[in-house]
């Protein structure tokens, strides 16, 4: 009857439960505190290469479609290096293909046309300055399902983001050309004893001295 007394009295182990709940919550928020600051620094990565992607969309080149080329060329050689590809098939991580890359530039024969001015509007009217790259990252790691804590997220498709690198871009030699081209008859119009000049037309040579 002594020893049985003594059990009941005995309070060894009684935090025994409350270590167990405190030990898997804090495992649940060490958990989730990792997967934010990896999906964090995944970010930073993903915005060099849209960065990089929209330099590459800078440059002039022949017409609007080999800047376009450009930038997804860049691009696929970001996403498809062997120091940063393991980010995005490990299935923590993925990132828009090259297809599926956004590449906006103003430009009438853009794949894309327009610019992002919709989803950024500036506050200066008629610019067509939000021109570059977008890509889309979707973050699975954030989607968890912890004990005591339950899921991070309601659905399992993970968080996403857009991730936006906007550097305008350079007029192509097309276009430059085709707007000098169309300077003569601009002039001519301009006045109507300019039309003395119209007959000349012929002799009117495009010519652009400092690429636009």
């Amino acid at each position: 009857m002594a020893t049985k007394e003594f059990i009941l009295r005995s309070q060894q182990g009684l935090i025994t439960l409350d270590f167990i709940f405190a030990l898997v919550i804090g495992f649940g928020m060490s958990a989730i505190l990792f997967a934010l600051t990896f999906t964090l620094s995944v970010v930073e990565i993903a915005q060099y290469i849209t960065f990089s992607s929209a330099r590459a969309y800078v440059a002039a080149q022949k017409n609007p479609l080999d800047q376009d080329l450009a930038a997804r060329t860049k691009y696929e050689r970001l996403i498809n290096n062997p120091t940063l590809a393991p980010l995005f098939q490990n299935g923590w991580f993925s990132i828009s293909s090259k297809a599926a890359l956004e590449v906006r530039g103003g430009a009438t024969n853009d794949q894309n046309q327009g610019s992002f001015s919709r989803d950024y509007p500036s506050k200066v009217p008629n610019r067509e300055v939000f021109m570059g790259v977008r890509t889309k990252l979707i973050s699975n790691v954030l989607s968890m399902k912890l004990p005591l804590i339950g899921k991070t997220s309601e659905d399992d498709e993970g968080f996403s983001t857009r991730i936006a690198s906007v550097l305008i871009r350079e007029p192509t030699q097309d276009e430059c050309q085709n707007y000098i081209k169309s300077r003569y008859p601009a002039l001519m119009g301009l006045d109507r004893r300019y039309q003395v000049y119209s007959n000349h037309q012929s002799d009117y040579v495009a010519m652009e001295d400092n690429g636009c």
